[in-house]
């Protein structure tokens, strides 16, 4: 047998006992539930299904300490154009607050890297940002800021709630998504 396991994320397409009994034959040893989507209901199905078809650990991977954009609305973007993203609910934020952290220059990938941004002028809360490649802005998409430890809380509220979730419910693991140090694992070990 092979060293190697296999861990399979489970959502509402793979859901069913008859689909996870097949997974689980085909070689799945664990079972993911990523809770950035979805809400305490589906994770609680997720348990129950996989604990009905298969003896193996289940793993709750948390948030953590995830930036994202609120937009009001879809927004195109060209490369050269300068974007305004701001901290308190402009046509474009940040869901954390982190202005005074930031500097020109400080570069943000914004949708997983697919558009590249770079902090050009700070102005009364807003970052004003060069784009350096044609994308689209949505509402959701996830922020990643390189080089840069910034102070957003490690566990959300819903984090919180997934703990309890899975301490209730005897899951195996929880996963901790985008650590950053020794204290957001010291925060998630106070709270399990």
């Amino acid at each position: 047998m092979k060293k190697t396991k296999i861990v399979c994320t489970i959502g509402p397409s793979s859901l069913s006992t008859g689909l996870l009994e097949e997974m689980h034959q085909a070689g799945m040893n664990g079972a993911r539930i990523n809770t950035a989507y979805g809400d305490l209901d589906q994770y609680k199905m997720v348990v129950n299904n996989v604990r009905d078809v298969a003896d193996i650990p289940i793993i709750v991977d948390i948030k953590g300490p995830e930036i994202r954009l609120q937009v009001k609305r879809r927004k195109v973007v060209k490369k050269g154009e300068t974007i305004e993203i701001g901290f308190n609910h402009e046509e474009i934020s940040f869901n954390h607050s982190f202005y005074d952290e930031m500097c020109v220059g400080d570069y943000v990938y914004i949708d997983n890297g697919k558009i590249k941004t770079r902090v050009v002028e700070k102005v009364d809360g807003i970052l004003r940002l060069s784009v350096m490649n044609d994308g689209e802005i949505d509402d959701g998409k996830g922020v990643n800021i390189p080089n840069k430890r910034l102070s957003v809380p490690s566990l959300s509220k819903k984090d919180l709630e997934v703990i309890k979730f899975a301490e209730e419910y005897d899951v195996e693991y929880i996963a901790l998504s985008f650590t950053r140090n020794v204290q957001d694992v010291n925060n998630l070990k106070t709270e399990a």
